[in-house]
């Protein structure tokens, strides 16, 4: 499991904690105590606690496909954009579509820091032995 948190300075500080694990039970309950989860069949998601502002959560587990990322990125610049009081519209596009790339970034960049910590193993290939040619 790893974790890394981003600020983003130019939304007051909001700060986005992206997690990656392979066991959401114990990430959540090491990163994000007091919130209620439904994790059965979850693959990614993303989390905010009304109590605690101006945090958000990403989880994923290891090796997530990019429209994975994109869907949490996308939930996780939504509630940013709505903190600081700004809807998605003509006007908003471009700085919501900035703050996606940047979201995006930081779970890609989590993710290659997850894959450093834990290299993935390479399954060895059987190799044939014959037996020697005794001519």
């Amino acid at each position: 499991m790893i974790k890394k948190t981003f600020t983003i300075d130019m939304y007051s500080y909001y700060k986005i904690h992206v997690i990656v694990a392979e066991d959401f039970d114990a990430a959540i309950k090491k990163y994000c105590k007091g919130l209620n989860v439904d994790i059965e069949h979850t693959t990614a998601m993303f989390l905010c606690n009304q109590y605690i502002h101006f945090n958000g959560w990403i989880l994923v587990r290891p090796n997530p496909a990019t429209s994975t990322i994109a869907h949490e990125a996308f939930h996780a610049t939504y509630k940013v954009m709505s903190d600081i009081g700004s809807g998605l519209d003509g006007e908003s596009e471009e700085p919501f579509a900035y703050l996606l790339g940047y979201i995006t970034d930081m779970v890609v960049q989590t993710l290659l820091a997850y894959d450093k910590k834990y290299p993935a193993v390479e399954e060895s290939e059987e190799i044939a032995i014959k037996e020697p040619n005794n001519n």
